[in-house]
């Protein structure tokens, strides 16, 4: 074993990297690189949540169909999963 794997400060950021998700990755491709906008969050977050607020309501207006659409096309695709696990294992 490394002398990295034992240190807590690099096992910290490497599980903090693991658990990101797909919205950090995409923040993280749109903004700049320079931009800190994890840092702009904990600093701001009344105007963070604003932000997000203000471009959810505009994404879902111009996209609310299709959003919707494909949100009840996953959740009955995991229902349906679901009941056929339950039936299958009774």
């Amino acid at each position: 074993m490394s002398d990295a794997a034992l240190d807590p400060e690099v096992d910290a950021e490497y599980r903090t990297m693991q658990d990101r998700g797909f919205p950090e990755e995409v923040l993280d491709e749109i903004l700049p690189d320079d931009f800190e906008w994890e840092e702009m969050v904990v600093r701001y977050p009344t105007a963070s949540l604003a932000v997000a607020t203000a471009v959810g309501y505009f994404v879902g207006r111009r996209h609310g169909t299709e959003i919707i659409t494909a949100l009840s096309t996953f959740l009955s695709s995991r229902v349906e999963g679901a009941v056929d696990q339950f039936l299958g294992e009774r």
